[in-house]
């Protein structure tokens, strides 16, 4: 698998994912991954559309778990993570790793992109062109379908 480049996968299933501006509300990403169950994370870009940043689905869990819990049983987040999350008002106001250089190119390959989801903890990462500018997403069901397709096949049990 390590000869797979993400171009021969990244659009095997259409975009899992929504590309904003990182000024835009919070309110606005919200609302769309409310009405859109498909859709994985949000890439925030510049206003030359380069990648500044990513939030996951997860990132906006624990934003929710903020503002429906007021903090009651929230033992693995900081403080200063709380507030952060409780007072964020723009996209980029909740994005909790330093996403910037998570992402791809086309002619990666799959062991690049593996090796950056497992290092940040994501299943969807963003495939962006030489200008830095998002052109995809490669998510982690376009990775096993390939995996399938090259012969891995499920092993029954003894």
């Amino acid at each position: 698998m390590k000869a797979i480049r993400v171009k021969e996968v990244y659009r095997l299933y259409g975009k899992a994912s929504i590309t904003v501006p990182e000024s835009v509300t919070l309110d606005y990403v919200v609302a769309m991954l409310g009405h859109e169950p498909r859709l994985q994370g949000v890439f925030m870009v510049d206003s030359n559309q380069r990648l500044v940043g990513m939030i996951s689905r997860f990132d906006l869990l624990r934003w929710t778990q903020a503002h429906f819990c007021g903090g009651e049983n929230q033992t693995d987040t900081r403080i200063n993570d709380f507030i952060r999350l409780l007072n964020a008002r723009k996209v980029k106001d909740i994005e909790t790793d330093n996403t910037g250089s998570f992402s791809v190119k086309e002619n990666d390959t799959i062991q690049a992109a593996l090796d950056l989801m497992i290092r940040y903890g994501k299943d969807i990462i963003p495939v962006l062109d030489g200008e830095g500018r998002v052109i995809g997403d490669l998510s982690l069901s376009e990775l096993l379908s390939k995996a399938l397709e090259s012969g891995m096949q499920p092993q029954p049990e003894p």
